[in-house]
């Protein structure tokens, strides 16, 4: 009776190994898979370019942005405010309604995304830094002011047993002086697309 019971055990606890090891092998098929994903998404967006996104308009007056946390600027409506916290690299950009439109982020780049290519850090950045955002939607190149080249993208966001569904566009600058970090600006509003992508046009370096 005792050895059947020990032997009822020691099935279980094999069971229990197998159940273990069968969640491993999961897991890693699923990182491989997300792994890949990005690089087939990469390859499907490569070389779309500056044509792809509207230079953007705004109604009435503009002004030029010179931003405290950084040696940059953008153009935004003269009626819209700008609150900047340079402690926390964080400027959220409201319209005449006090409505938050658009925020502008400086992000240090994660360890394992430092030394990749300013595009190969873009097409991944959003996947790493943000919660839920699984994959990359699209990748787009864009020239700004005197030059300067972003990246336009959209992500794939999932939360836990939720519906998939993308996100606003991120436009991603390097930094003008810290290479280990980033200029991250988002819509927060998609009903201002088009001052959006005015103000990523006329981002710039001042120097």
């Amino acid at each position: 009776m005792k050895s059947e019971r020990v032997y009822s055990i020691i099935n279980y606890f094999l069971y229990f190994l197998l159940l273990i090891a069968l969640g491993i092998i999961l897991y890693l098929l699923y990182n491989n898979w997300q792994k890949q994903a990005v690089v087939d998404n990469n390859a499907a967006n490569d070389g779309k370019g500056v044509t792809a996104i509207d230079n953007g308009q705004t109604t009435g007056t503009t002004e030029t942005h010179s931003s405290q946390m950084g040696s940059f600027s953008y153009v935004i409506p003269a009626d819209w405010t700008i609150e900047e916290n340079t402690e926390a690299d964080y400027a959220v950009i409201r319209n005449a309604q006090n409505q938050n439109v658009i925020s502008v982020r400086i992000v240090t780049k994660p360890d394992d995304l430092q030394d990749l290519p300013f595009d190969q850090y873009a097409a991944q950045a959003a996947k790493v830094e943000i919660q839920a955002y699984q994959s990359l939607n699209e990748i787009k190149q864009i020239n700004a002011e005197d030059g300067i080249v972003g990246y336009w993208t959209t992500w794939n966001i999932q939360f836990l047993g939720g519906e998939q569904f993308v996100s606003q566009p991120i436009t991603y600058f390097e930094h003008p002086i810290d290479p280990a970090k980033s200029v991250q600006i988002t819509l927060e509003n998609d009903k201002y697309t088009d001052d959006y992508n005015y103000l990523i046009n006329s981002f710039r370096i001042e120097k």
